[in-house]
């Protein structure tokens, strides 16, 4: 409802409040809404429903209705320019640090819950409050804002470390499989001819089996490997991708002041679902920097390296690969044959090393598993919801309307303009419609919709999509 509300203050309002200041407090672009109404869902569920709790798990439905209206967002025209205020972001950002001192120092609450007990608690609390005081001051001392904006990003990457510093093991079995196989892997020896260790005893047997693999694909065992080696701990590789991923953003600036941007990417990285799918070891957060570099190459019009990329970003994990016919489609518009190609070359190097060695135990691993696995109820899917309530599977059913709402989405979008903006709308909604409907959606699958939001967001505040046509040179001025 409050994108609703959104769209028509910013449709019907929009020269009011900028005359008069009214309704200066709400954000003019419906993503960045979306992007903070993510966010407190997953801080709220841990990015599940409550297993001891049997009531309607309300959680889905708040996703449900950002899913609805960002559909609905698509067939209203708005402007897409200054759409990024720096009060807008200030706001923004204190809510989230508001709500991160809330689930810090709350026993109940997920980071807290591994920070607590480590002797570098007092390094770790010190830095947030820190982080605080150099908010504030941003916004009471104007005159060194950017100064201070500056320090404060300094101080983010610096606590994007000292979260994974102070949890010395996260004590879930991405992160001890991610380390096994990454150790099997500097030893020249298969990660996939293994067996792993069922760190639940057995709490779990129903939805995995009674034996685990290693479920993901090559390519985050090849970048977490060399982290393993360095530092002892993948972790540190999905820090470096944040940073990344905020680095390419910020140094990509256009139309935004560097006071705009770099509050765009203190919004990401003082996220405490961020940290908190760094600290988990989920390898989701490997696609950012290769999403936002895709997408940017684009933009500029370098197809052939953005083809590289977005190869390269779909084999990170299985559901990545239904990004592939939106940006195969970019390019057949674009008649960019050869860079459909080089997506597909790039997409099945990062398999051929293993499958060259074995490839029944690597199909076994990741294809077969991950389909043997049933539904887990305390997912936020509509899936999961039906089981829970009703103990009914439609996980059949489920997956009939995935494909159906994502072949919707494609022909929507050959229909549309072919801009990067709406290229990445689309990938947005399909991803929303995937986990949705399928038979487990956690924190790090939606944390791809929340970084969709806050992408779209960027795009539209950093770039002209209207009418203007991309210069001949390739500069980043308008949309193309």
């Amino acid at each position: 409802m409050f994108i609703f509300v959104n769209l028509l203050v910013d449709t019907k309002n929009q020269n009011i409040s900028q005359k008069s200041g009214s309704f200066s407090f709400l954000p003019k672009s419906p993503y960045l809404l979306a992007y903070l109404v993510i966010f407190m869902v997953l801080w709220d569920t841990k990015g599940m429903t409550n297993p001891k709790d049997p009531s309607f798990p309300f959680s889905t439905v708040f996703l449900t209705l950002v899913f609805i209206g960002l559909i609905v967002s698509l067939f209203i025209k708005r402007k897409t320019k200054d759409v990024a205020n720096i009060h807008v972001l200030g706001l923004f950002l204190l809510i989230q640090l508001v709500l991160f001192f809330v689930g810090n120092f709350s026993t109940h609450h997920y980071l807290y819950t591994y920070t607590r007990e480590t002797s570098h608690l007092f390094l770790f609390n010190s830095l947030f409050y820190l982080s605080c005081g150099l908010f504030i001051l941003i916004f009471l001392i104007k005159k060194y804002s950017l100064i201070l904006s500056r320090a404060l990003l300094g101080v983010s990457i610096l606590f994007s470390f000292t979260v994974i510093y102070c949890s010395i093991d996260s004590a879930i079995d991405t992160h001890l499989f991610l380390n096994m196989a990454s150790d099997y892997f500097l030893q020249f020896k298969n990660p996939y001819n293994y067996n792993y260790p069922d760190i639940y005893n057995g709490e779990f047997t129903d939805v995995y089996g009674d034996k685990y693999y290693f479920n993901y694909w090559p390519f985050p065992l090849y970048v977490c490997s060399m982290f393993r080696f360095a530092f002892g701990d993948v972790r540190y590789a999905f820090v470096l991708a944040q940073l990344i991923f905020v680095f390419i953003m910020i140094r990509n600036r256009n139309l935004l002041s560097l006071q705009k941007v770099i509050l765009i990417a203190l919004l990401w990285l003082f996220n405490l679902t961020v940290l908190y799918v760094n600290e988990r070891s989920w390898i989701d957060a490997l696609v950012a920097p290769f999403f936002i570099s895709s997408i940017l190459l684009m933009q500029n019009r370098k197809f052939f390296w953005a083809a590289i990329l977005v190869g390269l970003m779909a084999s990170i994990k299985l559901y990545y690969i239904f990004a592939l016919p939106f940006f195969g489609l970019y390019y057949l518009r674009e008649k960019k044959i050869k860079e459909i190609f080089m997506m597909g070359v790039a997409f099945i190097a990062t398999f051929l090393p293993f499958a060259i060695l074995s490839f029944d135990n690597l199909y076994n691993s990741t294809i077969v598993f991950i389909n043997s696995t049933k539904i887990r109820e305390d997912s936020l899917s509509w899936i999961s919801a039906m089981k829970r309530l009703f103990d009914i599977d439609a996980s059949f059913g489920g997956m009939l309307l995935m494909f159906a709402l994502m072949g919707l989405f494609i022909l929507l979008y050959w229909r549309g303009k072919n801009n990067i903006l709406n290229l990445v709308k689309y990938i947005n909604l399909t991803f929303f419609a995937i986990f949705l409907l399928s038979k487990q959606s956690f924190c790090n699958y939606f944390y791809f919709n929340m970084l969709c939001c806050l992408v779209i967001f960027y795009l539209e505040s950093n770039f002209h999509f209207g009418d203007t046509k991309l210069p001949a040179n390739g500069s980043v001025t308008g949309g193309n």
